[in-house]
């Protein structure tokens, strides 16, 4: 399994959430496929500056916080913690339409970081952010939803 979104992955991804069907239940959580899409694509969207955000932060997220979630814990617990409302904003097209959308808005943040990997953005939890450490939250966030919806 990938554990870092980038050109030699994308496809990798790109094909597991197009695998998810607009039927599809997820096993926790209340996101609908068209839902998780518009989710998905609002966090790339804040990873790549797009999107003003608050860095909320504090030294223990930014170090031993963010050292667990994505380097001893990769396996986030499904239903345990809640994204905030303004980060799964309704879908406001089809599922198609917001996949595409998502699928647009990764390919732009893979192409970012590529072109600087060491640009940094706000994450609100973590603070700033390298885009290229932006390349493994996006992979183990995919990887969280993927497991969500079964795929």
């Amino acid at each position: 399994m990938p554990h870092q979104l980038d050109r030699a992955t994308f496809d990798h991804f790109k094909q597991r959430l197009e695998s998810i069907p607009a039927d599809a239940r997820p096993k926790w959580g209340k996101l609908t496929p068209a839902g998780l899409m518009a989710h998905l694509d609002f966090a790339v969207a804040v990873s790549l500056g797009e999107v003003p955000v608050t860095d909320t932060s504090n030294v223990i997220m930014r170090t031993v916080g963010k050292f667990l979630a994505f380097h001893v814990i990769t396996r986030w617990p499904g239903g345990k913690l809640k994204a905030p409302d303004e980060w799964t904003p309704e879908p406001t097209e089809t599922l198609e339409a917001e996949r595409a959308k998502a699928l647009g808005t990764l390919q732009r943040f893979i192409d970012a970081a590529d072109a600087d990997p060491a640009r940094k953005t706000i994450s609100p939890l973590l603070g700033p952010l390298t885009l290229q450490y932006w390349r493994r939250v996006h992979a183990l966030h995919l990887i969280h939803h993927f497991r969500q919806f079964g795929v």
